[in-house]
């Protein structure tokens, strides 16, 4: 969506998302720096995309990346103090407790593209909340 919504349509200055989990309910959330007068356009390439998502799921090799992509920034992401210590407080309030690397990479192996595809549908029904601000 970064490189869409950014480099080749100029909609958007900025985008970031975060997961958020108690160990059974996830929230996935996108923050999304937009003029205000690029928000319609931004709205609308966003349920273009979600709907390309249901269209065209992520393939075994997509989903494949991302599991590596996970256990890479899980070991090299978090670099300061800070960060080293928000990762390990996000995943004790996630998880009751710190996983070992092992328990990390099964937890990550546990997914599987069925359980994607199950998902997509309730993460397409989400809700887009604009915050603007005030001049």
């Amino acid at each position: 969506m970064g490189k869409e919504a950014i480099t080749r349509q100029g909609l958007v200055y900025y985008i970031d998302s975060s997961y958020d989990s108690d160990g059974t309910n996830g929230r996935v959330t996108l923050q999304i720096g937009v003029d205000p007068q690029k928000l319609e356009a931004m709205r609308s390439l966003m349920e273009e995309m979600l709907r390309g998502l249901q269209a065209s799921p992520p393939t075994d090799t997509e989903i494949a990346e991302a599991k590596q992509h996970l256990l890479g920034r899980r070991q090299s992401a978090a670099q300061s103090n800070q960060e080293i210590s928000t990762a390990m407080a996000r995943e004790w309030h996630a998880q009751g407790r710190l996983l070992s690397i092992d328990e990390f990479e099964a937890t990550i192996d546990a997914v599987t593209r069925a359980k994607v595809l199950e998902i997509i549908p309730d993460f397409i029904a989400g809700g887009i909340i604009e915050v603007r601000a005030r001049r």
